[in-house]
């Protein structure tokens, strides 16, 4: 049983998302000076994307937990509603965005759109995106391990990341932290 066309679809266009964020952001952030603040969250973070996307492709491959058809196309077009979320966070967040944690002195706290709720919205989307790759690969258990991979990695990057934002907003950032969810809105 192969991969559906709409589950490659949905994984090409999250593919080319990320390789067109990697190119604004270089863009954008060209002539920024920023303090690195990463202690590595950026590496973990790749190398769980990278197996992640194995962990996909392997476990349907391998048939473990198997879904039908239409959980696997319903799931393709979430995971691209969950391309949607990163690509509006990132944009909305413009020369803001890193792919590692830092902070420079032109940064802004930005509060509008998703960030309204959510303060990682960027996370929220690439973590559901992977929730959702493993089932549109037909593989229930392998969005589970996905997740089970990506989620320590996402924790230890929010930890991080809201640690530098606090120093760097100082009051202000507090103040935004108690209005939002880190995450999922009325849940986390």
């Amino acid at each position: 049983m192969g991969i559906g066309v709409v589950s490659w679809i949905a994984f090409f266009v999250w593919a080319l998302s990320e390789i067109a964020i990697v190119i604004q952001t270089r863009r954008l952030r060209r002539n920024v000076s920023a303090s690195k603040m990463d202690k590595g969250s950026a590496w973990l973070i790749r190398i769980a994307i990278y197996l992640g996307v194995g962990i996909a492709f392997a476990f349907h491959s391998f048939g473990w937990g198997r879904v039908g058809w239409p959980v696997a196309d319903v799931t393709a077009v979430l995971l691209l509603a969950s391309v949607a979320l990163r690509l509006w966070s990132v944009h909305l967040l413009g020369r803001n965005f890193s792919p590692e944690v830092s902070v420079d002195s032109g940064q802004e706290l930005i509060k509008s759109g998703p960030y309204r709720l959510i303060r990682h919205p960027a996370y929220t989307g690439l973590l559901l995106t992977f929730a959702f790759l493993g089932l549109a690969f037909r593989s229930w258990v392998a969005s589970c391990a996905i997740l089970l991979l990506l989620v320590p990695c996402f924790l230890y990057r929010i930890r991080i990341e809201e640690a530098a934002l606090k120093s760097s907003f100082g009051p202000a950032y507090e103040e935004y932290c108690r209005a939002t969810w880190r995450l999922l809105p009325y849940l986390w």
